[in-house]
């Protein structure tokens, strides 16, 4: 009766460290997959701000660009207007100018 008892114990204590060592391994599983969902989110928030700066900076360039072209177009425009109150527009002058007055 003692062994069986004895035996019994043993059982009990093996199992109680069983489930111990289940539920750690769960929590360290649940803690793991936790960590990489937060370094998912933050790697996704940074590639979101990495592409907000890039169509930002784009957006700046395409302003730059623009502003220049519409400063060569007034350049044009009065170079034009100077050449035709002198008289002396050529027939490709006088096409630029109609183009840029579009």
């Amino acid at each position: 009766a003692k062994k069986t008892l004895e035996a019994r114990l043993w059982r009990e204590q093996e199992a109680a460290a069983n489930a111990k060592a289940q539920e750690n391994f769960r929590r360290k599983e649940e803690e793991r997959k936790q960590a990489a969902e937060e370094a998912k989110a933050q790697r996704e928030a940074e590639v979101a701000q990495r592409d907000e700066q890039a169509a930002r900076r784009r957006e700046e360039r395409i302003a730059k660009v623009k502003a220049l072209e519409v400063e060569k177009a007034e350049e044009r425009r009065k170079k034009a207007e100077a050449k035709k109150s002198e008289g002396k527009m050529s027939f490709a002058d006088t096409k630029a100018a109609r183009d840029v007055l579009r």
